[in-house]
């Protein structure tokens, strides 16, 4: 799979961690660092050019070099991805700034970035697909210079006919963190392990789109319990492509000559539920098994609950499927918290679950009439009622 050249992919990312009158970070200029090298590899973000600022820039610097690219550079068929790491700071009417080395709280529009100079530059360009991403304190407040409407978080107001996709590592009451000892802050961790790893790919497509990389992170920062992160679509026109998955291997259907009636019926069972999963709204499936595996390590059980909020990440695999989750340490052998931190109290985990352990899947949709979707029932021979997504 190879992202089309016909079109450019252009990234300006800003990282300021030493501040004059703010205290100092220590994640923004690895942030900056290593999302240039995951959007530069050719094998994952094929981005064609990408302009960093790590040294204390001043913002009238930053502020023309988006100025030109956004406005003047970019065209209709362009992708333009725009990334923060550092203090975000709030003026008395609760709008958004970017906090650059020399800013002062105190003359927060005359010496950091005000959030809505970008936006009205993005309104004036040509280009049409957008990414901005936001990890920063109060990040989420970005909503404020749109009118709210829609649903899933759609945003009107300005940038109409843009693709804009908004990804924030915090609400607007948030802070954002980096955690002692980690070398990049918390949500840019997840993102960027999303996509160096592939695993942000839950279609398995071997694209990796914004919302398939927000939606990683999302779910395993939250985790964390240390903040949620948000994501807005302003005027979306389709999905933006942000990498391509480095390690994609096609998920293929096995030969029902080959394995167990009983095994074949839970393949299509599970490839059915991942496909449900992206139902807008998102339904719930209890899986009653005997076993699941952490770094290989058996753990018996009897039933995973498995939604976007409660397992996250699930991606099916030639012999049943895989997901994050997190466990507490005390939970896990030792063997399975090798190499591993915990979080706030907790560590992620890959869980492995195999085809053979499943005794049954069933599922509920919330779609106005709680339809129960039974993909592999108990008592089945091995019949799978396939189950069409609803209509968002």
């Amino acid at each position: 799979m190879a992202i089309g050249k016909a079109s450019s992919r252009f990234a300006i990312l800003v990282g300021c961690d030493q501040y004059d009158s703010l205290p100092e970070l220590r994640c923004p200029r690895n942030d900056v660092t290593a999302m240039a090298q995951v959007l530069g590899d050719p094998a994952v973000g094929g981005f064609d050019e990408i302009v960093s600022f790590t040294d204390g820039e001043a913002n009238g610097d930053i502020l023309a070099a988006i100025e030109e690219l956004v406005t003047e550079k970019s065209r209709m068929g362009d992708t333009v991805a725009i990334y923060f790491s550092g203090h975000g700071k709030l003026d008395q009417l609760g709008r958004l700034y970017l906090a650059v080395k020399k800013t002062k709280e105190t003359a927060l529009d005359a010496t950091s970035i005000a959030i809505d100079r970008i936006i009205g530059y993005i309104d004036r360009s040509a280009c049409q697909t957008f990414l901005l991403i936001l990890d920063c304190c109060y990040s989420g407040a970005i909503k404020g210079v749109f009118r709210k409407g829609g649903v899933d978080g759609a945003l009107t107001g300005a940038s109409q006919g843009r693709g804009l996709n908004i990804m924030t590592s915090s609400t607007d009451i948030q802070q954002s963190h980096e955690k002692e000892g980690e070398t990049n802050s918390v949500f840019t961790k997840f993102l960027l392990e999303g996509l160096r790893s592939g695993q942000a790919d839950v279609d398995n497509d071997g694209k990796i789109t914004a919302d398939e990389a927000f939606s990683y992170a999302e779910k395993l920062v939250k985790g964390t319990g240390l903040q949620n992160p948000t994501k807005f679509n302003v005027s979306a026109a389709g999905e933006i492509l942000l990498a391509k998955n480095c390690n994609y291997v096609p998920l293929e259907l096995p030969d029902p000559n080959e394995i167990s009636e009983s095994e074949f019926a839970k393949f299509l069972a599970v490839k059915n539920m991942i496909d449900l999963l992206k139902a807008s709204p998102p339904p719930r499936f209890m899986i009653m098994l005997f076993t699941y595996y952490i770094e290989g390590e058996p753990y018996r059980t009897s039933g995973l609950t498995v939604s976007p909020n409660h397992t996250p990440n699930i991606r099916q695999t030639q012999t049943g499927f895989e997901c994050d989750t997190f466990y507490k340490p005390e939970m896990i052998t030792p063997h399975g918290r090798t190499g591993k931190e915990a979080i706030n109290g907790v560590i992620k985990v890959r869980m492995r679950v195999d085809l053979k352990d499943i005794l049954f899947i069933v599922g509920k949709m919330k779609d106005g009439q709680g339809m129960q979707v039974q993909l592999y029932p108990p008592g089945s021979s091995g019949e799978v009622t396939m189950v069409s997504s609803p209509a968002s």
